[in-house]
């Protein structure tokens, strides 16, 4: 069994309403427009299907290009995971080289060498001696990487009980889909419906990174049951994933392609494949949760997630929350919930992402 002793969170420091954002992405709506491919209205009765109501960025949406010539070549999504890291760490001793720090993001700034390296990077200036713990990175796991970071702590600390591990979330997806360069080319090159998902998903992504300290003992939330479902049939591969990029893509699109999904079929498969699976996990546990942290990309979904395992209002009132407040921020949202929640014996978290997969841990 592992416990989560602290969890911290990371955010930009300014936030952005949604009739802000809106106006943000009245510029592209033109340019779409001009090109012969409108957008919908983004009014209250679909960011109350959203479920957001404000997120935090490290750009300015009203003039991202300039954040991206101050950071361009300097690795910031993997700085401000070290921030991260720091801000935990001023509550505890220092790692040293035989404990272990698992990185989780779905942010495409660094893939080789990959955002654990550039963050130890950043920390060895930030620290004057600092001790480089073990370091694993996993990437592309989408919302339900956190569990991924868990189950990895757990199979570290079940080999070696002594020793101590964090998992840290780095997610500026937000920031990352207001590149104007991506603008350009989807409206040059892209479809409709690519036209319509980037300008979603600017209004659903936020940023945030987060960092959490493991142990085997002592108080906060408690996992030692993971469970992980994967692509029940072949198809589910589809319907909720990066699209466009590598052997996928075409010369015209940006290198980190496109988050796609299939929103009505992912909506059928869910409710059908994958939560009685769910279900049939609960049902095996002797004694219900105390709380649960339900992460699924939208109102909408969180939703039916409540009705498909029984949640009361109250216990999905914690996810609702920080949907609301901070969008969908991938990763770091299962963090966030958990964070939100009174540290209790037995929490159940439920978080699903691209692959198409669902993931548990109790």
């Amino acid at each position: 069994m592992i416990c989560v002793n602290k969890i911290v969170t990371h955010f930009p420091e300014v936030t952005y309403s949604n009739e802000t954002m809106a106006e943000a992405l009245e510029p592209y709506r033109r340019e779409a427009e001009a090109a012969s491919k409108r957008l919908p209205a983004f009014d209250e009765s679909f960011f109350q299907v959203l479920g957001v109501e404000r997120r935090a960025l490290f750009s300015d949406p009203f003039a991202s290009g300039k954040w991206w010539e101050e950071n361009s070549g300097r690795f910031p999504a993997a700085k401000e995971a070290a921030r991260a890291y720091l801000k935990l760490m001023a509550n505890f001793e220092p790692l040293d080289e035989h404990d272990k720090v698992i990185i989780i993001t779905n942010t495409p700034d660094v893939s080789a060498p990959n955002m654990g390296y550039a963050m130890l990077a950043h920390l060895r200036e930030m620290v004057p001696g600092f001790v480089t713990p073990l370091t694993v990175t996993l990437s592309g796991e989408g919302c339900s990487g956190y569990i991924s970071g868990l189950r990895e702590a757990n199979t570290f600390l079940k080999a070696f009980p002594e020793r101590r591990a964090v998992v840290i979330t780095a997610e500026l997806m937000g920031t990352f889909i207001w590149n104007p360069q991506l603008s350009a080319d989807t409206i040059q090159h892209g479809s409709a419906s690519m036209h319509l998902g980037l300008a979603i998903q600017r209004l659903l992504f936020g940023d945030g990174c987060s960092a959490s300290y493991i142990t085997t003992g002592g108080a906060g939330h408690k996992f030692s049951q993971f469970h992980r479902w994967d692509n029940l049939i072949h198809e589910d591969l589809h319907l909720l994933q990066q699209s466009n990029i590598g052997t996928n893509s075409s010369p015209y699109f940006p290198p980190n392609g496109f988050f796609h999904q299939q929103p009505d079929l992912l909506f059928r498969r869910l409710v059908d494949g994958y939560l009685p699976r769910v279900c049939g996990v609960l049902g095996s546990i002797s004694e219900r949760p105390q709380s649960f942290a339900v992460h699924t990309g939208s109102y909408k979904i969180l939703k039916a997630v409540q009705s498909a395992i029984d949640l009361s209002d109250d216990e999905v009132n914690p996810s609702a929350a920080v949907l609301r407040d901070h969008s969908n921020m991938n990763s770091t949202s299962g963090a966030t919930i958990l964070a939100s929640i009174p540290p209790r014996e037995s929490s159940f978290c439920v978080f699903f992402g691209v692959g198409f997969s669902l993931q548990t841990a109790f």
